[in-house]
């Protein structure tokens, strides 16, 4: 049985850390910085997550918890890799939702947005939905999540007010 000794700051044991990410992930004290598709974070405030992914990059707490003798807390953050979606797609959205409050008296909405890597552009994705003044329940569109030149990017929602 391999045994470990503690992890210092700024620093791990890469061959626990090869055990449990491979060659996907690692694990830092009170640091997320990495290349990799993922890292833990452990900080004063709790444990940490970032991901990398084709949209982005994310971090968010994982678990709470107090590690007194740490100095940094973890923050939240979001890094796009895509391009901004364009400002008239989204004034054409809030229209749409604008719209269905009119038409089905304060109804809520959903639109998805998807980007297509080989036109290097956004695509809108009105699924069918089952809408009330307080919920919004879609169908997925499988043929969409299935295609790998495709992106699920961003579920908006309206609300009824």
């Amino acid at each position: 049985m391999a045994t470990y000794t503690a992890v210092k700051k700024g620093n791990y044991d890469e061959g626990l850390a090869d055990l449990l990410f491979g060659a996907r992930g690692e694990c830092k004290m009170e640091d997320l910085e990495s290349d990799k598709d993922f890292c833990v974070g452990i900080f004063k405030d709790g444990i940490w997550e970032s991901r990398r992914n084709d949209i982005g990059v994310f971090s968010y707490l994982k678990q709470e918890c107090d590690i007194p003798y740490l100095d940094t807390k973890g923050e939240h953050f979001f890094e796009m890799s895509l391009p901004s979606v364009p400002y008239g797609m989204a004034l054409g959205i809030v229209e749409f939702f604008k719209k269905i409050m009119q038409i089905h008296s304060g109804a809520e909405a959903m639109v998805q947005i998807w980007w297509n890597k080989s036109e290097e552009k956004y695509q809108l994705y009105v699924p069918i939905q089952r809408v009330s003044g307080a919920s919004v329940k879609f169908d997925h569109s499988v043929e969409l999540q299935n295609d790998p030149n495709m992106i699920w990017a961003v579920d908006i929602h309206s609300h009824n007010s």
